[in-house]
């Protein structure tokens, strides 16, 4: 059941916003730590957050301390972050029960012809998310911000190229250049609360851990961005787990949803590798949230209808 801002929910979406900016700056590291235990502390009390959605959140974070702080063996590394992917796997894909994400757009049309846009403040991705943020690589000087901005172009002009034109190839999208009245809100929400929040767990913890797991085999590097991209496609895939097993028994088909999934792992592969350009996350950052915006503000917006 989706909730709407009211009332203390309304603070939430600015708590996690400064907790997510904060974890930027080193010496704000656990002013950071506080705004996410106060947000977890009113979704729990507002009924957002269950006991079991609070055991989940314990655990990711148990489970990620551990690794990077404890886990020296290959083995137990090995068995540890195969625990935190399907941990964050199923918290991405809202599969984990106790979490009752807000509902902050509804069914808003941007064109008569697209289909209606909804935005969640999706609480179970939000706060594994945020636990990553908490431990990958991230800028610290004015070097590594420009470096990660540069490192970004040709990958941007590459998802341009690619996405856009096999979008349109099979008319998911169309041209429509507009300026809608809540862009800014867009852009922030999208911005913090999904592509950092994706990019964190993706390419930050997963994509990295694995080309160092892969660094001794050949082209390991391209199979950790492939991987990395394919499990970001299974998570863009409307219905979460149900749905593709519906769809592997054969029981019922999702050609749309099936597109949608797909272009994210194309999409998932030019971030990857706009990451390797630079292991910073910003490298990644800046890619998907200028293909987003492109996205946004020139193209059918989420996609056409049916």
């Amino acid at each position: 059941m989706p909730f709407s801002l009211h009332g203390l929910s309304f603070f939430l979406p600015i708590l996690l916003g400064l907790g997510i900016v904060f974890a930027w700056l080193p010496k704000w590291r656990r002013g950071s730590l506080c705004f996410f235990i106060i947000v977890v502390a009113i979704s729990y009390y507002l009924s957002l957050i269950k006991l079991s959605g609070i055991w989940a959140i314990l655990g990711g974070a148990a489970l990620i301390y551990t690794y990077y702080v404890y886990a020296f063996h290959p083995f137990i590394k090995v068995l540890l972050g195969i625990a935190i992917t399907v941990l964050a796997m199923l918290m991405y894909m809202h599969n984990m029960p106790g979490f009752h994400n807000i509902l902050i757009f509804n069914n808003i049309n941007f064109a008569t012809d697209s289909v209606p846009y909804k935005f969640y403040l999706n609480l179970d991705k939000l706060s594994m998310g945020f636990l990553f943020l908490l431990v990958v690589p991230l800028c610290r000087t004015s070097k590594e911000w420009r470096q990660s901005f540069l490192a970004a172009f040709v990958p941007l002009g590459l998802a341009v190229g690619i996405l856009l034109i096999l979008s349109l190839g099979f008319h998911y999208i169309r041209f429509d250049p507009k300026i809608p009245a809540l862009t800014l809100s867009w852009c922030v929400l999208n911005l913090l609360f999904v592509v950092v929040i994706e990019e964190a767990f993706f390419r930050g913890f997963l994509q990295h851990q694995l080309a160092l797991a892969f660094k001794k085999i050949p082209q390991g590097l391209p199979l950790a961005i492939l991987i990395s991209a394919i499990l970001f496609g299974v998570t863009h895939f409307p219905g979460g787990l149900k749905a593709i097993a519906a769809i592997l028994s054969s029981k019922i088909s999702y050609q749309n949803e099936s597109l949608f999934a797909g272009l994210a792992v194309v999409a998932g592969c030019i971030y990857g590798y706009a990451y390797a350009r630079f292991p910073r996350l910003e490298s990644a950052i800046f890619t998907h949230f200028g293909l987003k915006l492109i996205h946004f503000l020139f193209f059918s917006y989420p996609a056409l209808g049916l």
